[in-house]
């Protein structure tokens, strides 16, 4: 199981309030929006899915995590891990293609830097090289407006030049 910083806060606050949390108060401890508060307990659910563990929703009683008791203590123990990984540029840069390249949708800009523990505008400079990079292999990037970043080119490029 892989949580991003922000996920791990969000499982954390989970795990601290047994009978459940309000959306507001999550919005708030987390300094987010409601819609990326959403997009990352999606995120979350798809995770911890196969762990047989969910994130429900009860009326006036709000967000709580639920599952076996060995399940929530192997959440606990991957949210407790602080592998707090300090990457050079070139690292940083080799991690986003290969983050990039096996995303199933558009990445975005923000949750890129929250990953990565760098401002959005170290991510902007680092999709510069990146895109250098890309071209080389007859791939680029594509940015969807208030959506996120891809990869594009032939599927073949995609997969075969990075294996």
């Amino acid at each position: 199981m892989y949580f991003s910083s922000r996920e791990k806060k969000l499982l954390k606050l989970l795990l601290e309030n047994t009978v459940g949390i309000p959306a507001q108060n999550l919005q708030e401890l987390l300094q987010i929006s409601k819609r990326t508060l959403y997009r990352e307990i999606s995120s979350i659910e798809e995770t911890i899915k196969p762990e047989n563990a969910q994130i429900i929703n009860e009326r006036k009683m709000g967000y709580r995590l639920v599952g076996s008791k060995e399940t929530l203590d192997k959440i606990r123990q991957e949210v407790e891990k602080s592998q707090e990984i300090v990457f050079d540029n070139v690292q940083r840069q080799s991690a986003l293609v290969a983050n990039l390249l096996l995303a199933e949708k558009e990445e975005i800009v923000e949750s890129l830097a929250v990953d990565f523990a760098v401002s959005p505008t170290t991510i902007h400079n680092d999709l510069q090289q990146v895109e250098k990079s890309l071209a080389a292999y007859g791939l680029s990037l594509y940015r969807k407006k208030a959506r996120g970043i891809l990869v594009v080119g032939p599927e073949e490029k995609t997969t075969t030049n990075f294996e």
